[in-house]
């Protein structure tokens, strides 16, 4: 009877991951065609990963992975990063879109032509520290200087917490949020690029 109940229990928990890949299909439609993301968010990030690993996108990088991977809870995205399950193909899809999603907002938080760019703020300030970190936008010279002009203050302090940064590049980020005007010029000098390069890599599976 044991064998029975658990057999029992795991076509109803498939039959379960077909709908949820059902509605995630439907709503990827939607969101692609009304560019509103809002409804995807709620609906991938009530959905286990386990789930999520029976739709198209996760297990073939069908169309419609990459919104999925810029709608995912940081906890939940990291996770599929860990996931043995998911391909390596797949996972650089995921993180293409999700960090590219992240160097975009940053310039356009700090573009003085962008008339949206209090919106494209707000947007930002919803990704984790991590996010911001693993994006590779403090690491690089070209971006590095508008990234720390466009983080929140919470994001700034959970950085500056943060176990993947270095000390020195911790105080340069610093000295830049306090005065980025005066210190941009310093920040893009030989000096501070080595200092920053003491940003850790993220490991082989996050790259």
């Amino acid at each position: 009877r044991d064998a029975l109940d658990a057999q029992d229990k795991k076509g109803k928990g498939a039959a379960q991951a077909r709908v949820k890949a059902v509605a995630i299909s439907k709503g990827l439609k939607e969101a692609s065609s009304s560019g509103n993301t809002d409804d995807l968010e709620v609906l991938v990030n009530s959905t286990s990963l386990a789930q999520l690993k029976e739709t198209d996108q996760l297990k073939k990088g069908a169309e419609g992975v990459e919104k999925i991977a810029t709608v995912m809870s940081s906890s939940m995205f990291k996770q599929a990063m860990d996931d043995k399950d998911i391909t390596d193909d797949v996972k650089k899809k995921m993180k293409d879109a999700r960090y590219g999603k992240v160097k975009s907002l940053v310039k356009d938080t700090v573009n003085p032509g962008n008339r949206n760019s209090g919106d494209s703020k707000a947007e930002l300030a919803k990704w984790s520290a991590t996010d911001i970190v693993q994006s590779g936008v403090l690491s690089d010279p070209s971006t590095r200087a508008q990234a720390v002009r466009a983080m929140s203050d919470s994001q700034y302090e959970a950085i500056q917490k943060s176990d993947s940064i270095g000390t020195n590049a911790k105080k340069e980020i610093e000295q830049l949020r306090e005065d980025p005007t005066v210190r941009g010029s310093r920040f893009h000098s030989d000096h501070a690029a080595h200092t920053l390069s003491q940003i850790k890599k993220p490991s082989a599976r996050a790259q």
